[in-house]
């Protein structure tokens, strides 16, 4: 377990886009503990200097110019009530694209369509300032 202020989590993600080991993003935890932060801090290492909330279109895409990578995929879960809804706008054309970056927030909502090779994240609140932070890596 890792703790962690916004200012350490932003620097936590540029490491995390800088390693390459993983393209999907499973991330979970309450509302305000540091998910959609790390997203955005993830996004700003790849130029995308605003990132719109995909609460409310569940799905949100980017295009990207890296060497690895040519899009960014955002899905916000919390709205979810059935995994289907994603499938229904496309989703899993991103999943399965090798050369697509993706994060799910609200991860837990749609885990039967997370892949097996995944790098699990477990945000929680210790305090008004301070995250932790547990890894998986899954493969």
């Amino acid at each position: 377990m890792k703790f962690f202020t916004e200012q350490q989590l932003t620097a936590c993600a540029s490491q995390y886009m800088r390693m390459r080991r993983f393209r999907v993003f499973a991330l979970y935890g309450d509302l305000g503990s540091g998910k959609s932060t790390f997203v955005r801090a993830c996004a700003q290492t790849l130029d995308i200097t605003r990132l719109a909330s995909p609460t409310f279109t569940l799905m949100q895409v980017y295009s990207i110019h890296d060497q690895s990578f040519h899009t960014l995929c955002h899905v916000d879960a919390w709205r979810i009530q059935q995994p289907k809804e994603l499938i229904d706008i496309g989703f899993l054309e991103y999943r399965d694209d090798l050369q697509t970056l993706c994060f799910i927030e609200w991860a837990d909502r749609v885990s039967s369509l997370l892949p097996k090779k995944r790098l699990d994240m477990f945000f929680s609140i210790l305090s008004p300032s301070l995250r932790t932070l547990q890894i998986y890596e899954r493969a």
